[in-house]
């Protein structure tokens, strides 16, 4: 029997390069063996570094021309396919071969039981569920984001290279910090914080789901201007430290870091208390105490986008970091709703002439 070799690189981010396909040049049964090469099995450390996942667990799907799962979804054996390799008979030279990785316990049976590729695309797993993860436990998938090819190198061998990347995207917050605030219609009016406390970080504007495609599904998740409630996000209480005031020590352990769908482009809203700020009027050289934002609210700064040039929505397999440099706060994008709708108004007014009125009396 011929044998296929199924080379299987460690499962990597978004910066390892897509392996070429290739097409088939024979037909007939085949003995595939399936290979992971340099799994990464290390500890992983808060934040999010250019290094791979950790494959744990995996899903084998062959699938034909037509886009049909040939027979049944196959277990990948990590520690088998990581030595030896898995031995998998009677593979017909031209299934292609989709791999997906760390797929939540809870929808492994009915992934496992997916039948065509489009299914397969579309299946979608609540992203939620991959909050309790570190990052290195992704959900995986190919690179290429199809089935690849096998490639025929000799009479009795065959080779596929494939690549897993996240299926999903990533969004860490760093730190919060205090910056002053200068009237723009009259410098000598400043206002600094002197106190603040983070507490709660939540996601806004995220799909619910991942498919195994590597998109997003569902309705998008949106915070509007309600007090945050369920969802992703982080309660607790982080005080601010240091001149200027900053808070740079999230629960992840040092940020905060969600996984998201891709697809979006997720938000954060942040929820402040415990703030205190000063006022000047001479352009900084003196200050008094500012009274009309109560230290005892609660306060929300809104990510209302990114200025990043083409950032239109996340991808797959990309971490999105905000320092604690580039969240930088003033009293003036400070709200007492999320998502604020403050506008400017002009009003208009028109004082319209007395009505005369020809008024009939009735006598009695």
């Amino acid at each position: 029997m011929r044998k296929i070799l199924l080379l299987t690189a460690a499962a990597v981010f978004a910066f390892a390069s897509c392996t070429k396909e290739n097409k088939q040049t024979e037909d007939g049964p085949k003995t595939l063996t399936v290979k992971i090469g340099n799994a990464e099995t290390r500890a992983v450390q808060a934040p999010g570094t250019a290094i791979p996942a950790t494959l744990s667990s995996g899903i084998i799907f062959l699938i034909d021309p037509s886009g049909n799962v040939i027979g049944s979804s196959i277990t990948l054996n990590v520690g088998q396919a990581t030595t030896t390799g898995q031995v998998i008979n009677n593979v017909s030279s031209s299934a292609r071969v989709y791999i997906l990785g760390n797929v939540v316990a809870g929808d492994v049976s009915a992934v496992s039981a997916l039948t065509t590729w489009s299914a397969i695309q579309a299946y979608a797993s609540d992203i939620a569920a991959y909050q309790t993860t570190l990052y290195t436990a992704a959900a995986l998938g190919n690179q290429a984001g199809v089935p690849a090819g096998i490639t025929v190198t000799s009479t009795t061998e065959a080779n596929v290279s494939i690549n897993l990347t996240p299926l999903h995207a990533r969004l860490e917050l760093f730190g919060v910090t205090s910056a002053l605030y200068t009237d723009p219609g009259n410098s000598l009016n400043q206002t600094q914080i002197t106190n603040f406390d983070v507490i709660g970080v939540y996601v806004d504007s995220y799909y619910p789901n991942f498919t195994y495609g590597g998109g997003g599904s569902g309705t998008l998740f949106q915070i509007n201007q309600a007090a945050p409630s369920g969802g992703i996000g982080d309660t607790g209480t982080w005080p601010a430290v240091g001149t200027p005031p900053t808070m740079t020590t999230g629960p992840n352990p040092s940020i905060w870091g969600y996984n998201v769908a891709a697809g979006s482009l997720p938000r954060l809203v942040i929820a402040l208390t415990t703030i205190e700020y000063e006022v000047s009027t001479d352009g900084g050289s003196t200050w008094t105490p500012g009274t009309d934002i109560t230290s005892t609210g609660t306060y929300y700064l809104t990510v209302g986008g990114y200025s990043n040039a083409g950032l239109t929505s996340f991808e797959r397999g990309n971490i999105y970091q905000i320092t604690a440099a580039n969240m930088t706060f003033s009293t003036d994008n400070l709200h007492t709703t999320p998502n604020p709708t403050e506008i400017d108004l002009t009003i208009t007014v028109t004082v319209l002439p007395w009505v005369l009125v020809n008024t009939l009396p009735i006598l009695e």
